[in-house]
């Protein structure tokens, strides 16, 4: 029992056994649940703080790509340092908008002891805009003074031992943090996320639209289509002001002719389906519209 009381993993392949293990229990928290590269990660985080790999499950959370411990465990961290000298906590003026919690951290250094002193307010609440916050801050204001107050020292006289590591409840703090969205998008952005504009197709000139009109109009009169047929067909009423969907209509009338296939209302009055008389198809003079 003494032996799994200090379990430690002896080799990398034991620790991912472990943290395969572990991942399907529900003995960790929950963000750890079925990722065992994450328990990897954070017990090899928690080894170099000095602690066992199911203590830095319970204590270590990431948060904004930010590792983090409770105010508790960070304290711990500080305790297990050999040169850990102590601490005091206190409450000044508890329940007026004065109160103030205090910390001293005591680290000793030979034969001194330097002691380091950190406090924080009512007042440095809610400037941070804190105070009555819905949540711990409204729950549990002294306590959470008391941890903003300890997190400062610890992390101040035993930087060393911490290496970066923050209290989870301030950190928390920060995430509740107002974020300034620009309400206008900078230019780079919008190039990205806004679809490009479209191209303005090139408009035809009338004159254009003439010419182009004048080839259709002899090709469909070779397979005996009046003009006056066609138009009425496709209810074009201005043959110089065509439409996308009027050339759609003359593309789709022109391939059917070309196959030899006449619309009813285009027939010749002389042809009969499949007659070896009929009209030649239409010559190649569509290109004017493609």
């Amino acid at each position: 029992m003494s032996a799994l009381a200090q379990f430690n993993p002896n080799s990398f392949d034991e620790l991912t056994r472990f943290a395969e293990m572990v991942s399907r229990t529900q003995a960790i928290p929950q963000a750890y649940q079925g990722k065992p590269d994450d328990i990897v990660a954070t017990v090899i985080m928690g080894a170099d703080l000095g602690l066992s790999p199911m203590q830095s499950l319970q204590n270590i959370a990431v948060i904004r790509g930010k590792p983090t411990v409770w105010g508790d465990g960070l304290l711990a961290i500080c305790q297990s340092h050999p040169n850990f000298g102590g601490i005091t906590e206190w409450l000044e003026d508890n329940g007026t908008p004065q109160a103030t919690a205090h910390c001293c951290v005591k680290r000793r250094a030979g034969d001194e002891v330097i002691e380091t002193v950190r406090t924080f307010s009512v007042d440095q609440a809610k400037r941070a805009s804190l105070w009555g916050n819905k949540g711990p801050w409204s729950q549990y204001p002294e306590r959470m003074l008391q941890m903003r107050a300890r997190g400062f020292a610890c992390r101040d006289a035993f930087a060393d031992a911490l290496r970066g590591i923050m209290p989870r409840e301030e950190v928390m703090d920060y995430n509740n943090e107002p974020v300034v969205v620009q309400k206008t998008a900078p230019e780079e952005v919008k190039a990205v996320l806004l679809p490009p504009e479209a191209k303005p197709k090139k408009l035809r000139t009338a004159a254009a639209n003439k010419k182009a009109m004048t080839k259709v109009a002899k090709s469909f009169a070779e397979a005996g289509i009046t003009d006056a047929q066609l138009l009425t067909h496709l209810n074009i009423e201005d043959p110089l002001q065509f439409t996308e969907a009027m050339q759609a209509g003359l593309r789709e009338v022109f391939k059917q002719v070309s196959r030899g296939q006449y619309p009813d209302s285009l027939a010749p009055d002389h042809m009969v389906s499949c007659s070896a008389d009929a009209p030649p198809p239409p010559s190649d003079e569509m290109a004017g519209f493609e």
